[in-house]
């Protein structure tokens, strides 16, 4: 993860495409660094949220987990413990913003794409929840931002189903705003991070907050994912779906 800022627009990229731009202690803690880059610049009026390489995220880092198999609870909490203080500062912030998409974006990656106000998509995008694929219940504030984005019933259809979604089926049902051929993405989504940056910046922070207050608030909301992510975390089924996803075959869940 890394900071940029131009003129008055804030761009925070996830950079390590060599790893599909997994989510783990490490990009959690880079995010920060990101953000304290991006803190330290008040004039900025905007965000871009962006990936090197050829998927925005390919979600978890399930080598991670495994490496720590026999404390399975204690790494994943020990993630989302500092991953969920992050995005809570990443959207407190109060930026309007533009999320770009390419190739696979899933998981935590996708929870946090989905609290950006504009989505923008490359026609090959997929999207997946991928939560139940791991043996726990959604993260990364996804619950408030697929929810808001889809509705509650097609948000929690989407995540227990687990099927992957095309770019054009993520603009039919509200997880992606625009979409255009994929070499089309960065000009677009910089054009409209560049006009929102152009824009009245105070009006549209009201906007988010007015558009917050309805139901749990995504502090409340990342604080209730974490206790379930606590419980999930320990039970039977993370575990095998850490391993079979290491061994390359697929899970038995058992319901315990």
């Amino acid at each position: 993860m890394r900071a940029e800022i131009s003129d008055d627009v804030a761009s925070i990229v996830l950079s390590a495409p060599e790893t599909g731009n997994r989510i783990d202690v490490g990009f959690v803690e880079s995010l920060v660094e990101a953000l304290d880059v991006v803190e330290a610049h008040q004039d900025v009026r905007a965000l871009w949220l962006r990936a090197d390489g050829q998927d925005f995220s390919q979600g978890g880092n399930m080598r991670a987990f495994h490496e720590r198999i026999d404390d399975l609870q204690g790494a994943i909490m020990d993630l989302f413990e500092s991953f969920n203080p992050a995005l809570e500062r990443l959207w407190g912030l109060g930026l309007p913003s533009v999320a770009q998409v390419q190739g696979w974006c899933v998981g935590g990656a996708l929870g946090m794409v989905s609290m950006a106000d504009v989505v923008v998509a490359g026609n090959s995008a997929r999207f997946r929840a991928s939560f139940p694929g791991l043996g726990i219940s959604n993260a990364g504030g996804s619950t408030v931002g697929f929810a808001s984005r889809m509705g509650i019933s097609a948000a929690r259809r989407f995540c227990m189903l687990n099927e992957p979604m095309s770019a054009d089926e993520a603009l039919t049902a509200g997880l992606a705003d625009i979409v255009v051929p994929d070499q089309d993405v960065p000009g677009r989504a910089q054009e409209l991070v560049t006009q929102l940056a152009a824009g009245p910046t105070v009006a549209y922070r009201g906007m988010r907050n007015n558009f917050g207050a309805l139901g749990l608030s995504y502090a409340e909301a990342l604080h209730r994912e974490n206790e379930n992510m606590r419980f999930c975390a320990s039970s039977q089924d993370a575990a095998e779906a850490v391993a079979a996803f290491v061994e390359k075959r697929r899970p038995v869940m058992r319901g315990r």
